[in-house]
């Protein structure tokens, strides 16, 4: 992350020169640089030193064709994980509710792999489970939305982040992991889900 305000450069919280910045920049190859996007306050005041996005799983039901979201996962970076939010870099998240967008409880891979569950954010200390998440019903009907438009994506893990006013979507995952929903969900429990699997052979067995 590049921050400047006035003649004051940094990265990632590092002061640089501009000098030392161009020939940071210079020997990336295959990078993007973006405008960081500027999320909730709500989000800022569980935890301001990441952009702590979202991930929605849309699917297409293999027997109705109708699409649902099967589950939907609020992410915070920590001290550990911090300038990212990555669950697998020892930061929080939190499952959603579908309807109500209420944040349930929390976990953190521990130091040895272990699941720790929490209630508040480990660094600031705000409550997270019980919480409801500003604007989900806008994220979730229109993600839903976005996978009716085009049913060929059958499968779309999207990563958003709520802004003040609505959301923003950084990027849709076509093959999306599931170390991160496991921490919350047993995902063949969901009968949708199954069906879906075992359409695309994923797996082989109801049972």
């Amino acid at each position: 992350f590049v921050d400047r305000y006035g003649g004051s450069i940094t990265v990632n919280g590092d002061p640089k020169g501009e000098r030392e910045l161009l020939e940071m920049v210079s020997g990336l190859h295959q990078y993007m640089i973006c405008e960081r996007i500027q999320q909730n306050q709500f989000l800022s005041d569980i935890y301001p030193h990441t952009v702590n996005s979202l991930r929605v799983i849309t699917c297409l039901d293999s027997n109705t064709g109708e699409v649902f979201i099967p589950f939907a996962i609020q992410r915070f970076g920590t001290d550990i994980s911090a300038p990212t939010d990555n669950f697998s870099q020892r930061g929080v998240s939190a499952p959603l509710d579908i309807d109500s967008g209420r944040m349930g409880t929390v976990v953190m891979k521990g130091p040895n792999w272990e699941r720790l569950t929490l209630s508040s954010h480990p660094d600031s200390g705000r409550e997270i489970t019980g919480t409801l998440l500003p604007n989900w019903p806008q994220v979730r009907d229109e993600m839903i939305r976005k996978l009716e438009q085009h049913p060929f994506f059958d499968y779309v893990g999207w990563d958003v982040v709520i802004t003040q006013d609505g959301f923003s979507v950084i990027e849709g995952n076509h093959n999306q992991g599931n170390y991160l929903p496991h921490a919350h969900y047993s995902l063949l429990s969901d009968q949708r889900l199954r069906n879906f699997f075992m359409a695309k052979g994923v797996i082989r067995t109801t049972q």
